[in-house]
């Protein structure tokens, strides 16, 4: 039987996808637990006939696994579907990799069947992740527009050097007692991820909400526990970038019910 390889990043939500690959005559590897750095080795050893990314939970992740596995020798020729999603993250997706397949749930066996096992002859290959946002500034890389506002919580004392030039006419307030469009969180401390993802949950419905933690900090504050923190309180991260040499940022928003 053709195997069919699925990642998706909530199990509980996963069984509908697994059914439609199993319905339309194909093994479905699912597993709940697989970390991302291990999905490579795990394609080399099933050589499923595509690769089937969910763009629901985590629609950043799945666009930059996608991505990496094109940079992955074995997996380069692999179809990839992606399934769901926002339109806003599926067209961005798309961009990157076009020559991908794009489908939902309920055609996602159509989607397969149509591959027929067929590879990839010369599949676009998308550049490293940090060269595809080279030459880019703080500015861009936020969303910071002219003229715009921007709310700062918690900034460290050289937070300008942070930031850098920004556009014309951009408002720093940080003692925000409205929303802003933009929002930049620090984090510092454990205590601070906490009340900082509790905030964030209430500024997501309105503001584009970024928060922000030193790289080289030795404080357990990182990537995994940030991304965990804010996923108890209801929030999906979809884009991550670089600041400086010492801060990052991830951008989340208020998970869909």
């Amino acid at each position: 039987m053709r195997r069919v390889r699925i990642i998706h990043w909530k199990a509980v939500s996963a069984g509908p996808l697994v059914d439609a690959v199993r319905v339309a005559g194909f093994q479905a590897d699912y597993e709940p637990d697989l970390r991302p750095t291990h999905i490579g080795r795990a394609i080399r050893e099933s050589a499923p006939v595509a690769i089937i990314i969910d763009l629901n939970f985590r629609p950043a992740m799945g666009r930059d696994v996608g991505a990496h596995l094109r940079g992955i020798k074995h997996c380069r020729n692999t179809p990839l579907v992606f399934v769901d999603g926002e339109a806003e993250k599926v067209e961005e997706v798309r961009r990157l990799l076009p020559d991908a397949v794009f489908a939902r749930v309920d055609t996602v066996g159509a989607a397969l069947q149509s591959l027929a096992g067929d590879t990839l002859e010369n599949p676009v290959v998308p550049p490293p992740f940090m060269e595809r946002y080279k030459g880019r500034t703080v500015a861009q890389k936020l969303g910071i527009e002219p003229g715009s506002a921007v709310a700062l919580v918690d900034p460290p004392p050289n937070y300008p050097a942070v930031l850098g030039e920004l556009p014309e006419d951009v408002e720093l307030d940080e003692e925000p007692e409205t929303a802003r469009p933009v929002t930049l969180l620090f984090v510092h401390d454990g205590v601070g991820l906490l009340e900082g993802a509790r905030r964030l949950r209430k500024l997501a419905l309105n503001s584009k909400s970024w928060l922000a933690w030193r790289k080289d900090a030795k404080n357990g504050v990182n990537q995994n526990s940030i991304r965990q923190t804010c996923a108890e309180f209801g929030l999906v991260d979809y884009k991550i970038c670089a600041l400086d040499g010492k801060w990052s940022a991830m951008l989340f928003a208020r998970r869909k019910e």
